[in-house]
């Protein structure tokens, strides 16, 4: 089905749909969801309900700065979207851009 005039969503993993943090931090404070290398992944409360109104709403993606493995993993441990929906994409640093986007060396050259 089609989702005319849908803005793309992108959502940053870290701190936003979950919280990752070191074995150490977690004794006292909360209950780890579950480790991925090293680190403690704590889902955010009402992420579920978030995530339902995202994909409701706009084409979601996720966006991380973790390694693209542990990413994979993350995802399929605690951030499968539910039935019928699906990240419109994943990416990982560094995203691929497409070849048309430009930069700018120096801003003091752009002119307005």
């Amino acid at each position: 089905m089609s989702k005319p005039n849908r803005i793309l969503l992108i959502l940053d993993l870290n701190g936003v749909l979950v919280h990752v943090a070191n074995k150490l931090d977690c004794h006292f404070r909360f209950e780890a969801d579950t480790f991925i290398s090293g680190k403690a992944i704590i889902r955010r409360p009402i992420r579920d309900d978030f995530l339902k109104f995202c994909f409701e709403r706009f084409y979601v993606g996720v966006w991380s700065s973790r390694k693209k493995l542990n990413l994979v993993r993350l995802l399929s441990i605690s951030l499968c979207p539910k039935e019928g929906t699906g990240w419109h994409f994943v990416g990982t640093n560094p995203i691929a851009l497409p070849p048309s986007c430009c930069f700018v060396d120096n801003i003091d050259k752009l002119s307005c």
